[in-house]
């Protein structure tokens, strides 16, 4: 039987000036998404943090599509995003039946 890749990536949080560092951390280093797929997400992420705009509906957005890209890159029956039981603990769940 395959490893259990499942866990938490962060929790405790829901701020993107947090989620968001710790998924481009995880899918850069821990999971070795290829970069060419995170280089423009982390210019947006400079640029949100330049302007201090971690609040807006675009931040959401980048959160939002960092979930896809990681999800894209897992195992089959498997996603990155909220916990189902908790949606401050962010990570990599088996879709449940």
């Amino acid at each position: 039987m395959a490893e259990d890749i499942q866990g938490t990536i962060i929790s405790g949080t829901m701020r993107n000036e947090d989620v968001i560092p710790a998924l481009l951390s995880y899918a850069r280093e821990d999971y070795k998404i290829p970069l060419g797929e995170l280089d423009i997400l982390k210019e947006v992420v400079r640029a949100i943090e330049i302007r201090e705009d971690w609040d807006s509906e675009y931040a959401s957005e980048v959160c939002l599509g960092l979930f896809d890209i990681i999800t894209e890159y897992l195992p089959e029956g498997y996603y990155c995003g909220s916990h189902p039981g908790d949606g401050s603990d962010f990570g990599i769940w088996r879709y449940e039946e």
